[in-house]
């Protein structure tokens, strides 16, 4: 399963989420780009046998230091498009958990104010 693909295809893909932040959805954050802006992190793959495999990833929601209001629109959108059940046809049983947000932080180097969602990615290999 191509996790990265899925993901960046499934948040791209979601009308509600590019109101607020286009395509603007990345992996690698290029220099000063417009805010708000989603940046995509992924853990090490934990394979599981001949079950499946699982994945953990980090969605960063980055905005300019004004208000959290536009991140507290776009986590739960960012949910919305990744969260549940899902089936990639030929595939795999795909099943997404949310973990939960962080607190508000702030990311001096960028000059953004940021929160990040967390979630657990489930594939079950199809025979």
């Amino acid at each position: 399963m191509n996790w990265r693909e899925f993901v960046f295809d499934r948040l791209n893909g979601d009308v509600a989420l590019a109101a607020f932040v286009g395509d603007r959805i990345f992996g690698t954050v290029p220099d000063n780009p417009d805010r708000p802006y989603v940046v995509i992190r992924f853990d090490p793959l934990i394979p599981e046998g001949s079950w499946g495999e699982f994945q953990d990833m980090t969605v960063w929601v980055h905005d300019q230091p004004e208000s959290y209001t536009r991140i507290d629109e776009i986590l739960p959108l960012v949910r919305t498009a990744l969260q549940g059940p899902l089936s990639v046809p030929g595939e795999t049983g795909i099943h997404v958990d949310w973990s939960g947000d962080s607190q508000d932080l702030s990311d001096d180097a960028r000059g953004t104010i940021l929160r990040t969602s967390s979630y657990r990615l489930a594939g079950r290999r199809v025979a």
